[in-house]
Parts: structure tokens; sequence; C-alpha cells
């Protein structure tokens, strides 16, 4: 039975790769700060924390594939210590392993600010907060490190799952202060991607052959209704039934929105920008849910 560490397998996104290992009748060794037990026999919790390099040893150890799923988002004093030198520990150790695949989790933020319509895996990246940063930083380690085993990189968007439904919150709510958010930046991309879909990309490349490491935009931003509007529009959809068509909530122009935001706060990132998933689909990866699926997931769930 082949084996896989997972670091932040309580993550939405984690927690999905952890289950679909499991239908894959994999075992698998999650690393977790809290202190919980195993829920089915082929998981092993293993407690500890992440920059504790015994710790990663004790996680490494006879593993086939590694999925580095951790990160700090929040606290500003632990972020690099977490997303970098955290990584470079891991690197470290599974460097000495026989493991024949590492997966790293990235972020599409750390592209940065950009006002390209479409954006692909050879667009520069200008990471500009602390998180971004690391998180570049994190990723050009995994790229560059030299591990002899198969590096893929994910890049995904904006995540979502039932219990974080990010901006399918509006319709879900659709209070006065929802309406409004919808009417002044509608038209904006929302750039929302379902954490199944970004495990299933992780998973996907277990057994395909990648011949260096390779980067890739995990998103579903060529569906013309990953919006905010178009988020709405498609949640009343459904509550209809499917039926009567897909009517787009009246919103100002994106452009509206972009000068507001620029007086107020500085320049929106990616309003306008898009993230190619072109890479990724080449490759054969098909998304098990998409934009409208994942819609659909969140709706099926909030119902019950």
């Amino acid at each position: 039975m082949n084996v896989a560490a997972i670091t932040g397998g309580m993550s939405s996104i984690g927690r999905y790769i952890i289950d679909l290992l499991i239908e894959r009748e994999w075992r698998v060794k999650v690393l977790t700060r809290r202190d919980i037990a195993a829920w089915h026999p082929h998981v092993e919790i293993i407690q500890g924390d992440i920059r504790d390099e015994s710790v990663i040893e004790l996680l490494i150890e006879g593993v086939d594939a590694v999925f580095h799923c951790a990160a700090e988002f929040s606290q500003l004093d632990q972020i690099w210590d977490i997303n970098v030198h955290a990584t470079e520990i891991i690197l470290k150790v599974a460097n000495k392993s026989s493991i024949n695949y590492f997966c790293y989790i990235g972020s599409a933020g750390v592209l940065g600010a950009c006002s390209d319509e479409w954006v692909n895996e050879s667009t520069p990246c200008h990471p500009r907060d602390t998180y971004e940063k690391s998180k570049y930083t994190a990723e050009q380690l995994v790229i560059s490190y030299g591990l002899v085993a198969k590096v893929c990189v994910l890049r995904p968007v904006f995540v979502v799952n039932s219990q974080r439904p990010g901006f399918v919150v509006y319709p879900i709510r659709y209070g006065f202060i929802d309406r409004l958010k919808v009417l002044l930046k509608g038209k904006e991309q929302a750039h929302i991607v379902h954490a199944m879909d970004v495990a299933s990309a992780a998973v996907f490349f277990l057994d395909k052959p990648l011949q260096q490491p390779e980067c890739f935009y995990v998103s579903c931003d060529e569906d013309e209704l990953n919006t905010v509007a178009g988020i709405v529009a498609y949640y009343r959809y459904l509550q209809n039934g499917e039926r009567g068509g897909i009517k787009l909530p009246f919103s100002f122009p994106r452009v509206f929105f972009h000068w507001v935001r620029k007086i107020l706060r500085g320049p929106s990132l990616h309003g306008r920008t898009r993230f190619s998933s072109a890479k990724i689909t080449t490759y054969g990866f098909k998304f098990p849910l998409g934009f409208r699926g994942a819609i659909k997931e969140i709706m099926m769930n909030q119902r019950r």
C-alpha cells in the first residue's frame, strides 16, 4: 500500500486530498498541531510543529508522496517562519527520503499587482505583501531545490467550499449589504475554485509524467459566469430549478468600482484579470466540479 504525507491536512484542500487518497487505497500520514484522533484506519495522525525537523522526519519516513498544504495567512510574526523556513525543512528531509512525488499548494496571489486581461504561468510575478512574498519564495524553493522526485506546484485562485463559501455567501444571505456589494462590484472577476478541484489537481499528477518541476494555475476563470454578479445569477438559476435562464443582476460598470476602491484603498489587483487554466488542462486534467459545480455543491450543503 502506498503512503502519503500531508501537511495542512485539516485545511479544506488537505481534507479532500486525504479523501481522494483513501479512495485510491493509500495510507495517509497527517501532520497537525491539534490533538485529534484518526477518523479512518488508513489515516495516521502525527501531532507536532511543522518547524520541528524531527517531526518532519517522522512524517516523511517511509512515504511515497508529500503534499505540502500548510500555510500561515494572518499572524505576521509567523508567516515567514512557517511558509518559508518550514518549507526548507520539509525539502531537506524529503531530499534524503525515497519519495517519488512532491506537491506544493501555493497561491495565485503571488502574481501581485497585474492589469493584464489574462495571465498564465509565464506572466511575471510581483508579490506585494508579506504573505504573497512568503508563498512566492517558498514555491521557488520547491522548484529550484533539485528533488529527485517529481515536483508539482499548484497556484489555486480563491478556494471555496460549503464551510468557506467566499463570494457565494452573497446570494445565500442576499441582505441589503450583499445587494450593495453586487451592485458595486458585480462585474469584477470572482476567481472562485472549489477545494475539491484543487485537491483533484494535486492527486492527478501522482501518476502523470513531469519531466521537470512544473507550476500550474488552478482556476475556473474560463467560465464567463465566474464574476460576483455571475455567482448570484447562477445561484438564483439553481434555486429556480434550472428554469428561466441565467439572468445577471444589474451592477455598475467595472471601472466604477475600480475608481471608488482606488480612491479609498488603492487599485484592485485582479478585478479585471483572469487566470488561465490552459496549461493544466493541456496535461489532461478535468475539473470534477468547475465553477458551476462548485456553486451547486455549496447550495446543496447549505440546505442540509
